[in-house]
């Protein structure tokens, strides 16, 4: 599943105010970088339709984001995965 952090951040429940801080942090790397591409739309306004997985150095995907975050980090995203129901793939 694809998921951004701002959509982590902003749709689950039990995110903490540190880790929406965290999260949101790489939302404005992105944006600063030209490499946060808002999803659901049809490729007018600079949006696409399928996420946009950058080799940048900045991107607001998680699956980009999961390999900076502390261990401490990632337990906590994966409680909230599992409390909101989000199929959870440990690597």
């Amino acid at each position: 599943m694809y998921m951004t952090a701002d959509a982590v951040a902003e749709c689950f429940d039990g995110v903490s105010k540190e880790m929406s801080r965290v999260l949101w942090s790489y939302v404005s790397d992105a944006e600063k970088a030209g490499t946060a591409h808002p999803r659901g739309g049809d490729g007018s306004d600079g949006t696409v339709e399928e996420p946009i997985i950058t080799n940048g150095e900045y991107a607001s995907d998680m699956a980009f984001i999961w390999v900076h975050l502390s261990d401490e980090q990632r337990a906590e995203l994966i409680l909230i995965a599992e409390k909101n129901r989000v199929d959870v793939v440990y690597e």
